[in-house]
C-alpha cells in the first residue's frame, strides 16, 4: 500500500518539509520500510537529524548558520512524535485478558 497524495502533504507539513527535503519516490520508500504513518514520521526526522549531524557551524560575512540548533530543534520533534506514535500505537493496541477458572472463596459450600 502507498501514501495517497493527502497523505504526502500531511507528512509534509508534520514534519515542516517545505523545503521538499524529500522526494515523493522517498517518502513512499520510507512507508513501506517503516509499515504505519506514525513510524515514517518518526523515521524521517531520524534521516533529518543524521543529515545535519554532519555539519559544522559556520560564519562568514553577516551570514551565520548554527547547525547545533537545527540538529537540536530535530531532537525536539523527534521526542514529541515518538512520543504521539506511542501513544497511537497504545490506543490502537488489543488488550489481552488472562482467562483461567475463578478462584474460590473459600472452603465453604454454595448454599442457594
Amino acid at each position: 500500500m502507498s501514501l495517497t497524495t493527502e497523505q504526502i502533504a500531511d507528512f509534509r507539513n508534520d514534519i515542516a518539509d517545505s523545503n521538499e527535503a524529500f522526494a515523493e519516490e522517498e517518502i513512499q520508500r520510507l512507508y513501506e520500510r517503516a509499515g504505519s504513518y506514525d513510524a515514517v514520521v518518526v523515521l524521517a526526522i531520524e534521516q533529518l537529524l543524521a543529515g545535519v549531524a554532519k555539519f559544522n557551524d559556520y560564519s562568514m560575512g553577516m551570514s551565520e548558520e548554527e547547525s547545533h540548533q537545527a540538529f537540536n530543534n530535530l531532537q525536539d520533534l523527534l521526542e514529541i512524535k515518538r512520543e504521539r506514535a506511542q501513544s497511537n500505537q497504545r490506543k490502537s493496541s488489543v488488550r489481552l485478558v488472562r482467562l483461567g477458572r475463578a478462584k474460590r472463596r473459600g472452603d465453604r459450600p454454595y448454599h442457594a
